[in-house]
């Protein structure tokens, strides 16, 4: 199970996530992300799958770069995208799909999301934690 929660940070938000793997992790992330956005998601739509592969520098930068990739096809193909698959390495890489609802505008807007810090961690609990900052 996952759980996430916005935080205020001078000009941004910061949005925290925890989950009982690096799976649970991303699913928190993304719909963190959608709730933040507020998608105004249309009925009668289609579903749109999207296969992604992502490679990165480290834990931190995988996040952010998954969640930037996720945002710039939100954007792109004006859909919501929801996790539906993930694996990840070898090393600091994932890949997987997403599905995604299409949308007709969203309340808020992120403008990026940025590698300020960001982290990514497993914690003495065995839980993971991650932080990511909205540039919005």
């Amino acid at each position: 199970m996952y759980n996430y929660r916005f935080k205020p940070h001078t000009a941004d938000v910061r949005m925290v996530i925890r989950g009982g793997s690096p799976a649970e992790l991303y699913l928190g992330a993304i719909d963190g992300m959608n709730k933040f956005l507020q998608p105004n998601i249309t009925t009668g739509g289609d579903i749109k799958t999207h296969e992604f592969r992502i490679e990165s520098v480290d834990d931190a930068a995988l996040l952010v770069d998954f969640l930037s990739h996720m945002l710039t096809i939100t954007f792109i193909d004006k859909r919501s995208y929801l996790l539906k698959e993930i694996n990840f390495g070898p090393g600091p890489s994932a890949a997987g799909s997403v599905h995604g609802l299409p949308i007709n505008g969203m309340k808020n807007e992120i403008k990026a999301v940025t590698y300020h810090e960001a982290y990514c961690r497993k914690l003495k609990t065995g839980m993971w934690e991650a932080g990511v900052i909205f540039d919005i």
